[in-house]
């Protein structure tokens, strides 16, 4: 008697490890995708960040250009651990000189390759593109940043 009960033991110790390898194995995708939009949230952040520094700059220069660069600091390194961000000045054709921006983060993290979202002196965000898990970029895209598979 002892002895089936050691076995049904066994067995049903068994079928919990298995049943936990099956809970961990499909729950690695969802904390990808939990990781991957923390990490998005960098991006949005320092974007926003760069925006207010450019409108504080505009202020008191009448300008978002100096010597060919966007006039206001660029995001510090230690803010700046997925995404290498840049800023252009005078991206609109015809504007007059240092009147329009643009400023952008490129991933550079396994988890936020292939996002580019950027951020202009109207403040428009715009998600440039996404990776190619994604799929397509929806209409939306041009008009907010994206933070979620759609």
């Amino acid at each position: 008697m002892r002895r089936i009960a050691g076995r049904k033991l066994f067995w049903w110790l068994g079928a919990a490890a298995v049943a936990g390898i099956a809970v961990v194995a499909a729950g690695i995708p969802v904390y990808n995708e939990w990781q991957r939009r923390a990490q998005l949230s960098e991006a949005f952040r320092n974007l926003a960040d760069i925006q207010v520094w450019m409108e504080a700059y505009y202020a008191h220069n009448r300008s978002y250009a100096r010597a060919g660069v966007c006039g206001a600091a660029v995001v510090p390194a230690d803010r700046a651990r997925y995404f290498a961000y840049s800023c252009v000045p005078d991206t609109v054709a015809g504007a007059p000189p240092g009147q329009t921006y643009a400023a952008t983060a490129n991933g550079k993290s396994r988890h936020t390759e292939g996002f580019v979202f950027s951020i202009d002196e109207k403040k428009q965000t715009v998600t440039r593109s996404v990776p190619a898990d994604w799929g397509r970029l929806p209409p939306k895209a041009t008009t907010t940043w994206l933070d979620r598979k759609n």
